[in-house]
């Protein structure tokens, strides 16, 4: 990334440098010469560090900070996408069987905590099957009334 930088700034200065030596120039005369020879200096500057660079380091560099910042949000995203997936699925799942829920899913500790927030307390039970059912005893599962609910 320095190397980067590097050329950026020497980009910056050859501009700068032409930009001066044209407000010395005279309105006529040799002004369009010597700004055809500015102009093919700026050029020059910008692709002289192109030939030398190393582009493999240049996109190793560039490629880094993306690739380490990425699996941790990334994972995070696929959890959430995940765990609101199985919330629907459940939900869908309990009012295919006349049950009227809400269901939230979350992870404590690597274990799957489930819990139903029911309509109609009597249906706990019920509920509470239905969801070790579909979950084959791969977490906890909580049925509640409504009441309950955050």
């Amino acid at each position: 990334m320095d190397a980067v930088r590097q050329w950026a700034l020497r980009v910056c200065i050859c501009c700068a440098l032409a930009g001066a030596l044209q407000l010395l120039l005279p309105a006529k005369g040799a002004a369009r010469v010597i700004k055809t020879v500015l102009a093919l200096y700026i050029l020059v500057s910008v692709l002289t560090p192109a030939h030398t660079a190393g582009w493999g380091e240049v996109r190793a560099q560039l490629e880094q900070p993306l690739c380490a910042a990425a699996p941790e949000a990334s994972d995070e995203l696929v959890r959430e996408a995940a765990l609101g997936a199985l919330e629907a699925r459940l939900t869908a799942r309990l009012a295919g069987e006349g049950i009227h829920a809400r269901v939230a899913a979350g992870a404590n500790d690597g274990r799957l905590q489930v819990t139903a927030f029911l309509q109609n307390e009597a249906e706990a039970g019920q509920a509470q099957a239905i969801l070790e059912e579909e979950l084959n005893g791969a977490g906890s599962i909580h049925c509640r009334g409504m009441e309950g609910a955050p």
